[in-house]
């Protein structure tokens, strides 16, 4: 009995680990949801990867040099 409670308890501590760990890795803290940003540019790539999607824009800045963007964006599937 006290080796099944044991059991139990190491489970349930891995699975609170692996729940904090994917919750810091779909972390939005890096961004600043307040502030709009407009891009104006031409589409340099498109990448349809697993587990997330890229979109690359080449953008010329008012100096004449460009900078590619790049956007992150969900699976393919979505």
């Amino acid at each position: 009995m006290k080796r099944n409670f044991i059991a139990a308890l190491m489970g349930l501590g891995v699975m609170v680990l692996l729940t904090v760990t994917s919750l810091a890795h779909h972390s939005s803290a890096m961004f600043d949801e307040t502030k709009t940003i407009t891009v104006t540019g031409v589409v340099k790539e498109w990448q349809l990867t697993n587990p997330h999607s890229w979109l690359l824009v080449a953008v010329t800045e008012k100096d004449g040099k460009v900078t590619v963007w790049g956007f992150e964006a969900s699976n393919p599937a979505t």
